[in-house]
């Protein structure tokens, strides 16, 4: 996932950590999950960042918004 850290925001990309991941599928749908930053991918652009990422957690309503918009 590519992500953009704004300029003067205090956070840390390190592998290992957890964050919060709030984002909009192209559907509309909001979802929510818990992540753990596996490899971070030096920026091209400064302030954005490609991490590999493994999900750990699934907020309440995420699993059912992500199974419509993953359905064939």
């Amino acid at each position: 996932m590519d992500v953009t850290i704004k300029p003067g925001t205090k956070f840390s990309l390190d592998s290992g950590d957890e964050f919060l991941v709030e984002a909009a599928l192209p559907n509309s749908k909001d979802i929510k999950l818990t992540a753990k930053i596996l490899s971070i991918r030096e920026p091209r652009i400064p302030g954005r960042f490609s991490l590999g990422m493994l999900f750990t957690g699934i907020r309440e309503g995420t699993e059912k918004e992500l199974g419509f918009f993953l359905m064939p």
